[in-house]
Protein backbone atom coordinates (compact mmCIF):
# COMPACT_ATOMS: atom_id res chain seq x y z
CA UNK A 1 0.00 0.00 0.00
CA UNK A 2 1.63 3.42 -1.30
CA UNK A 3 1.73 6.26 1.28
CA UNK A 4 0.73 9.52 -0.23
CA UNK A 5 2.56 13.17 2.08
CA UNK A 6 -0.53 15.83 2.28
CA UNK A 7 0.23 19.19 0.96
CA UNK A 8 1.27 20.43 4.16
CA UNK A 9 3.74 17.74 4.49
CA UNK A 10 5.22 18.58 0.70
CA UNK A 11 5.32 21.80 1.18
CA UNK A 12 7.39 21.43 5.00
CA UNK A 13 9.83 19.45 3.09
CA UNK A 14 10.25 21.44 0.29
CA UNK A 15 13.49 23.87 0.11
CA UNK A 16 12.55 27.60 -0.36
CA UNK A 17 15.19 29.54 -2.53
CA UNK A 18 16.95 32.04 -1.00
CA UNK A 19 15.66 35.15 -1.01
CA UNK A 20 16.94 38.00 -3.59
CA UNK A 21 17.80 41.49 -3.25
CA UNK A 22 14.66 42.38 -5.12
CA UNK A 23 12.53 40.50 -2.87
CA UNK A 24 14.62 42.25 0.26
CA UNK A 25 13.80 45.43 -0.97
CA UNK A 26 9.98 44.60 -1.27
CA UNK A 27 10.24 43.30 1.91
CA UNK A 28 12.02 46.39 4.02
CA UNK A 29 9.40 48.46 2.37
CA UNK A 30 6.59 46.31 3.89
CA UNK A 31 8.41 46.12 7.30
CA UNK A 32 8.31 50.34 7.57
CA UNK A 33 4.04 49.92 7.89
CA UNK A 34 3.74 46.53 9.47
CA UNK A 35 2.70 46.02 12.93
CA UNK A 36 5.15 43.66 14.49
CA UNK A 37 3.08 43.50 17.55
CA UNK A 38 1.77 39.92 16.75
CA UNK A 39 5.40 38.84 16.28
CA UNK A 40 6.87 40.26 19.20
CA UNK A 41 7.15 37.15 22.01
CA UNK A 42 8.36 37.03 25.27
CA UNK A 43 10.12 34.48 27.58
CA UNK A 44 11.14 34.30 31.15
CA UNK A 45 14.90 34.06 32.12
CA UNK A 46 15.17 32.73 35.34
CA UNK A 47 18.27 32.31 37.96
CA UNK A 48 18.01 28.27 39.05
CA UNK A 49 21.65 29.01 41.08
CA UNK A 50 20.76 26.17 44.09
CA UNK A 51 20.14 28.62 47.03
CA UNK A 52 18.07 31.39 45.26
CA UNK A 53 14.83 31.62 47.09
CA UNK A 54 11.90 30.73 44.35
CA UNK A 55 10.64 34.34 44.60
CA UNK A 56 13.66 35.47 43.12
CA UNK A 57 14.72 33.18 40.67
CA UNK A 58 13.10 35.70 37.67
CA UNK A 59 15.51 37.69 36.46
CA UNK A 60 13.65 39.18 33.36
CA UNK A 61 11.36 38.56 30.41
CA UNK A 62 13.60 38.27 27.06
CA UNK A 63 11.56 39.77 24.56
CA UNK A 64 11.87 38.36 20.63
CA UNK A 65 10.51 38.17 17.36
CA UNK A 66 9.47 34.63 15.59
CA UNK A 67 11.35 34.48 12.13
CA UNK A 68 9.73 31.98 11.45
CA UNK A 69 6.50 33.37 11.30
CA UNK A 70 7.39 36.75 10.29
CA UNK A 71 8.78 34.91 7.06
CA UNK A 72 5.40 33.42 6.43
CA UNK A 73 3.95 36.38 7.05
CA UNK A 74 5.50 38.64 4.68
CA UNK A 75 7.84 36.57 2.49
CA UNK A 76 6.25 32.67 2.16
CA UNK A 77 7.85 31.69 -1.09
CA UNK A 78 11.43 32.71 0.14
CA UNK A 79 14.04 31.26 2.39
CA UNK A 80 15.25 34.80 4.38
CA UNK A 81 17.93 33.23 6.71
CA UNK A 82 19.30 31.36 3.44
CA UNK A 83 21.80 34.44 2.35
CA UNK A 84 23.61 35.44 5.74
CA UNK A 85 24.27 38.67 4.88
CA UNK A 86 21.06 39.65 3.31
CA UNK A 87 19.43 38.14 6.97
CA UNK A 88 21.75 40.16 8.99
CA UNK A 89 20.43 43.54 6.86
CA UNK A 90 17.51 42.59 7.26
CA UNK A 91 17.58 41.33 11.31
CA UNK A 92 19.15 45.06 11.64
CA UNK A 93 16.45 46.91 10.10
CA UNK A 94 14.03 44.01 12.25
CA UNK A 95 15.75 45.21 15.34
CA UNK A 96 15.06 49.06 14.15
CA UNK A 97 11.60 48.08 13.94
CA UNK A 98 11.53 46.13 17.67
CA UNK A 99 12.87 49.79 19.26
CA UNK A 100 10.22 51.56 18.00
CA UNK A 101 7.70 49.41 18.92
CA UNK A 102 9.15 48.99 22.33
CA UNK A 103 8.78 53.17 22.02
CA UNK A 104 5.01 52.46 21.98
CA UNK A 105 4.89 50.88 24.94
CA UNK A 106 4.46 47.23 26.39
CA UNK A 107 1.93 47.66 29.07
CA UNK A 108 2.21 44.36 29.94
CA UNK A 109 5.57 44.69 30.93
CA UNK A 110 5.31 47.48 33.29
CA UNK A 111 7.11 47.02 36.14
CA UNK A 112 9.80 44.10 35.01
CA UNK A 113 13.20 43.99 33.52
CA UNK A 114 13.32 42.99 29.71
CA UNK A 115 15.84 41.95 27.64
CA UNK A 116 16.23 42.21 23.81
CA UNK A 117 18.50 40.42 21.52
CA UNK A 118 19.41 43.06 18.69
CA UNK A 119 22.24 43.05 16.56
Amino acid sequence: EELHATEGEKAAGETKPPITLEEMGKLERQMQMFDLSPFLFNQAIANITPGIPTDEEMEYFELYISIKLLQERLCPDYDITANKWLFNYFTANLDQSVLRALNHGLSFMRGRRIGININ
